[in-house]
């Protein structure tokens, strides 16, 4: 899941800096990939940090216990 999510924001990444709008990147990654593969929602987010200067796709550090955190190991010791 994370590389597909890696790879969407590769792909937003790209269009932002070809100039196209968060609208025209959504319908160029749905038709590429397959329809419902990028949100609309997701790609504004995306282009509203590209324009205020963050270029980096990877997620802000958050709190709590990251997701995944217990290895198949540890849930049947547990």
């Amino acid at each position: 899941m994370e590389k597909n999510r890696s790879v969407i924001r590769e792909l937003l990444k790209f269009e932002f800096e070809l100039g196209h709008s968060a609208k025209q990147a959504m319908d160029n990654i749905n038709r590429a990939k397959g329809a419902g593969t990028v949100a609309y929602s997701t790609a504004k987010e995306w282009y509203s940090k590209f324009r205020s200067g963050n270029l980096t796709i990877e997620d802000n550090p958050r709190s709590g216990r990251p997701r995944g955190s217990r290895s198949r190991g540890c849930r049947q010791r547990c």
